[in-house]
């Protein structure tokens, strides 16, 4: 990761409380991390993509992102990034359908990786009802 000075400045905040968290918790491989969202409802192919993109959001070297983190308050991630370079971009990938706006609504607030996961999980279950 080769960041600009401005980028780092903005990025300390998240970078100290990316540290503490890699020293009050063993670090999560990829698979255990999707493993974990799996566990909770979330999409697996999802979870793999968002996993993926998070390292581009780690300001720390030893730290491991973990389901539960927040998007926002670990990561740095503003609202507007979060639904142009993160949840698109995986409903992209996927070339799933965009939810709505009631449906996103519906959902309710989305802060975290296995939110993202099982918004995914959801619009494909919407999309590809399963037979009764």
């Amino acid at each position: 990761m080769n960041k600009s000075l401005v980028q780092r400045i903005l990025a300390f905040p998240f970078s100290g409380r990316q540290s503490a968290l890699s020293k009050s918790r063993p670090s999560l491989s990829a698979s255990d991390f999707v493993g974990l969202i799996r566990d909770s409802g979330g999409d697996v192919e999802a979870a793999k993509i968002i996993h993926s993109k998070l390292q581009d959001w780690i300001y720390h070297q030893s730290f491991t992102p973990y389901p539960g983190d927040s998007l926002a308050s670990v990561f740095g991630i503003a609202e507007e990034e979060l639904d142009e370079d993160l949840i698109l971009d995986v409903f992209s990938i996927l070339e799933l359908a965009t939810p709505s706006e009631p449906e996103l609504k519906a959902f309710g607030v989305i802060d975290t990786a296995t939110d993202i996961a099982r918004l995914v999980a959801l619009t494909r279950s919407i999309e590809q009802p399963s037979a009764t």
